[in-house]
């Protein structure tokens, strides 16, 4: 009886033990850096998003066309500058698990030095916008 108990003791331990490293295994498998060209497309459309679906919207919101078309164009040269860090803070639930990829060289890429410069154009519409990626990872 005392053989008995040691022995589901002994397989509980070990059953703990295998879901642990099988959690660990998922969550070291789950982490994969991106390439730079991945990184540049994520980037890219993490900020096309916030551009279109967030800042445009809200800065055209209660102004006219001509303020917000001279608003956008004073940034045309200068470009409005997005961190990985604003991207996270606009839509964690869908920018964080890409943001946890970029990484190089077993290095995270700095959330607040690697953005994306968003240039808006003239007829300064929602869509009208090129997009410079900046990418930090050091």
């Amino acid at each position: 009886m005392e053989k008995r108990k040691v022995l589901i003791k002994e397989l509980i331990i070990i059953l703990v033990l295998l879901v642990i490293i099988g959690v660990l295994i998922i969550f070291l498998l789950g982490k994969k850096p991106y390439t730079s060209s991945q990184m540049d497309d994520k980037l890219r459309e993490m900020s096309s998003k916030f551009y279109t679906e967030y800042y445009y919207d809200d800065i055209s919101d209660n102004r006219s066309k001509k303020e917000v078309t001279d608003y956008l164009s004073s940034f045309k040269e200068k470009g409005l500058k997005v961190d990985l860090e604003t991207l996270s803070d606009y839509d964690s639930e869908n920018n964080d698990p890409v943001i946890a990829n970029f990484i190089k060289d077993g290095i995270e890429c700095n959330k607040n030095e690697t953005k994306a410069v968003i240039y808006p154009k003239s007829p300064y519409g929602k869509k009208d916008f090129e997009i410079e990626t900046v990418i930090v990872c050091d």
